[in-house]
């Protein structure tokens, strides 16, 4: 049952020996005690860390089990230290044990938080604080999100309001994780005058839209035009060179997505042309448009 130096502490006492001369039995020493042990004793503490781990919904967290040779999670996985990505807050079990079949348990609560943090920006052309006329556009754009849906109805990033009244615009910009945010922006209208005359955006022209603008190389294109022509569209670069073509694109579209970026940092110029005799005979058959490549 016994054996010095084993681990499990039982209590202290004297140790005998039978003296091989006359057999009497004789203490091994009257002034030395030893630490008597239980062989089969155990001594295994199971601990988990870090204990104040909090994660968001969609990432991961390390949790690390100690005290023994061999851990059995309540994921299945049998390693001291697991990746865990919960949906909910989530409590996690380990049981430790050692080479002597020694074993503890221990368990840790992950916490699991809702981080989500979407700030949508809205620009426009005109800018926001002008004053416009009755009867004028504006070219509204939403960035930030994967998905937007303004109060209009509308689920394109880029819409185009005309104007009567004084108005708000606002929109919901939801991410890649499912979080939303909102944003507004709000056009004056001047009563007292109304818009006329053909501008670079005149409602039978073409009307068009970039961004982000500067870039990495990855540009959004939208353009609109009341007569539902098909432009084409040519992109150069400072040398003159073009970069990039595409013909007959539909008008109306969703934004078309033109990837530049195997193209060197600087300016280039973004050509939309329709040869239709309407605006042939209106004198807008080209519009050209200012792109920056920034890495």
């Amino acid at each position: 049952g016994f054996s010095i130096g084993s681990s499990g502490y039982i209590g202290t006492g004297v140790v005998y020996y039978v003296d091989p001369n006359n057999g009497h039995i004789k203490p091994y020493h009257p002034n030395v005690f030893w630490e008597l042990h239980d062989s089969t004793a155990c001594e295994i503490t199971a601990s988990i860390y870090p204990n104040n781990t909090t994660v968001c919904i969609g990432s991961s967290a390390s949790i690390y089990a100690s005290g023994g040779t061999n851990y059995s999670w309540s994921t299945g996985a049998t390693t001291a230290v697991i990746t865990v990505t919960p949906s909910v807050t989530t409590t996690y079990t380990v049981i430790v044990s050692d080479v002597n079949g020694c074993s503890d348990v221990a368990s840790i609560t992950v916490p699991v938080k809702n981080c989500c943090s979407v700030s949508p920006a809205i620009s426009s052309d005109p800018s926001p604080g002008t004053t416009l006329c009755a009867g004028q556009n504006a070219y509204i754009t939403a960035s930030g999100g994967l998905s937007y849906l303004w109060n209009t109805g509308s689920t394109s990033a880029f819409i185009v309001a005309t104007l009567s009244v004084t108005a708000t615009y606002s929109v919901t910009v939801t991410d890649a994780s499912g979080c939303t945010g909102t944003a507004a922006i709000t056009f004056i209208v001047d009563p007292n005058c109304t818009s006329t005359g053909i501008s670079q955006f005149d409602a039978d022209a073409l009307q068009i839209n970039i961004w982000p603008n500067p870039s990495n190389g990855m540009f959004n294109v939208q353009w609109l035009m009341a007569n539902g022509n098909t432009p084409d569209i040519e992109i150069y670069n400072v040398f003159g060179e073009k970069v990039y073509s595409a013909e007959a694109i539909p008008i109306n579209h969703e934004p078309l997505t033109i990837n530049l970026s195997s193209q060197p940092k600087g300016i280039y110029f973004l050509r939309i042309s329709d040869l239709s005799e309407q605006l042939k005979a209106e004198g807008d058959v080209v519009i050209n448009k200012k792109i920056v490549i920034q890495k």
